[in-house]
C-alpha cells in the first residue's frame, strides 16, 4: 500500500501517535492526517522503524501533492 489518509475530527492524538507508529513500522510509504480543527493535512513519508523521516504540512485550500505517488494532486479548495 502506498498511501493512507486519516481524517481526525476527534482522533488526532491517536492518528499522530499509535497509528503513525503502526503504519511507519509496517512500511507504509506515505501517511496523511487531515486535522479538521487545525485545517491542515500533515503528510508523512520515509518510514523508519516506528516513525517517518519527513513531515510536511499543507493547509486546507491548497492543492496537496503526494510525496511518494507521482501525479497525485488533491484539490482541497472546497475545504477552505
Amino acid at each position: 500500500m502506498k498511501l493512507i489518509v486519516e481524517v481526525a475530527a476527534s482522533s488526532l492524538v491517536d492518528d499522530l501517535g499509535e497509528k503513525l507508529e503502526d503504519y511507519a513500522g509496517g512500511g507504509l510509504a506515505e501517511y496523511w492526517v487531515a486535522d479538521v480543527q487545525g485545517r491542515l493535512v500533515m503528510r508523512h513519508s520515509g518510514p523508519k522503524a516506528n516513525a517517518y523521516a519527513t513531515r510536511e504540512p499543507a493547509r486546507f485550500g491548497e492543492a496537496i501533492a503526494a510525496l511518494t505517488i507521482p501525479a497525485l494532486l488533491v484539490d482541497t479548495s472546497a475545504l477552505a
